[in-house]
């Protein structure tokens, strides 16, 4: 069996309502989809396109797939990637009889793209996933007009459903994410119509996943922390938090964040009962040097509500001048170390084998003034001058970088 095979690219659909788009694993390029898709696949479109399966069959004949290269690039360069291997592939396919190992009917997971309504515009995102960089960029002549951001196909949004009732029981997930859930306008909809399908019958090991920035206003939060509070009783939620700072740092990354409200909003919800959280670090070069205290900060409410946080590990590649290979190899092994100092004895061994393959990471010595260098420097002094905010200044321990 094939050492590069990984479950991902048949059982975990994406599917993007706005844009008419569809994906197999969160890693992968979207696929723009035209009416004549919609006619030529009609419900296959979700998780059986041409382009999918040619993908899956180079996999099954022992080669790397170009579309799973954001995982290629990261064994490569020692990183824990998000490929799941071959013993996920066991589990999913094991159990299926009458294999057509090019096909896939069985889906795992899936998600739920909202649109791109957001209310940051995070260092790494683009206007894909935010309406803030959409609007940001548009003013600044960077884009010309996006799609629109309440664009929507009611066509394809029945195809879904269609597929969606003939396939709901054999999902163990199902994840909303944009843009940012908790302020889309079609969120809640979408949500009492997947839970409202089910007729209060779920599969045993579903699970709501929410993925959030959690820099909601009082209004949007009470309304959400409301609705989880309201369905908690009949299906178990996991509420995926994205943060990796503090402070000015964090405000700094993830440009329109109110960090009181946000540190705020983690301490309302960690006192909810009946609920998952689960705190996903982006890891960008910038936010290393802080990332200990955020560490610290996930561990102090563990302790004040009695509650145990999954932190999970997620890396920037693209844009690729954020990526920690920028990282001056003494001051990363430093900040790693004491992220596991933090965490040591406090059951999170994943995320700290995690931060263990990061340390083969760091090779500024080999990039320094550098292309991928001068870009850093170049997009940080066009964002500083725009939000009028010397970066310099906040990340002052990153001098090297900019000397």
């Amino acid at each position: 069996m094939s050492e590069f095979l990984c479950s991902r690219l048949w059982n975990y659909p994406i599917v993007d309502l706005a844009k008419t788009r569809v994906r197999t694993c969160c890693k992968t390029p979207s696929i723009q989809l035209q009416d004549e898709d919609l006619k030529k696949y009609k419900e296959e479109v979700f998780l059986n396109l041409d382009v999918i399966k040619d993908a899956r069959n180079e996999m099954l004949l022992g080669s790397k797939p170009e579309r799973c290269n954001y995982c290629w690039n990261l064994e490569s360069s020692g990183i824990q990637s998000f490929r799941d291997g071959s013993n996920s592939w066991h589990k999913h396919f094991d159990k299926i009889s009458n294999k057509n190992l090019i096909e896939s009917h069985n889906p795992n997971d899936l998600d739920i793209q909202l649109d791109n309504y957001c209310d940051l515009k995070c260092i790494y995102c683009n206007e894909e996933f935010s309406s803030q960089w959409q609007i940001e960029k548009e003013t600044h002549g960077d884009i010309k007009k996006y799609i629109p951001i309440n664009s929507n196909s009611n066509e394809f949004g029945d195809l879904f459903f269609s597929w969606f009732e003939k396939t709901k029981n054999s999902f163990e997930r199902i994840a909303f994410l944009g843009g940012e859930p908790l302020i889309s306008p079609r969120f809640y909809d979408l949500l009492d119509r997947v839970i409202d399908s089910y007729n209060d019958k779920f599969p045993k090991n579903l699970k709501i996943y929410i993925i959030t920035n959690l820099n909601t206003k009082d209004k949007f939060f009470e309304k959400f922390c409301n609705t989880i509070d309201r369905y908690k009783h009949k299906i178990e939620f996991n509420i995926n938090v994205s943060m990796e700072s503090v402070g000015e740092r964090a405000e700094f990354i993830r440009s329109g964040l109110n960090y009181p409200r946000f540190v705020k909003n983690l301490n309302e919800l960690a006192q909810i009962k009946g609920i998952k959280i689960t705190n996903i670090t982006t890891i960008n070069l910038l936010c290393l040097s802080s990332l200990a205290e955020h560490l610290q900060l996930v561990l102090d409410l563990e302790r004040k509500y009695n509650t145990l946080f999954d932190i999970h590990g997620n890396i920037v590649t693209y844009p690729n001048y954020l990526h920690i290979d920028l990282m001056d190899t003494t001051m990363g092994e430093y900040y790693v170390n004491q992220c596991i100092s933090v965490l040591q004895n406090k059951n999170h061994r994943k995320y700290i084998n995690f931060l263990e393959s990061l340390k083969n990471s760091f090779n500024f010595h080999k990039l320094k003034h550098s292309e991928k260098h001068q870009v850093l420097l170049s997009e940080l002094d066009k964002l500083s001058t725009r939000r009028n905010i010397n970066y310099r200044s906040i990340f002052n321990e990153y001098e090297y970088l900019w000397n």
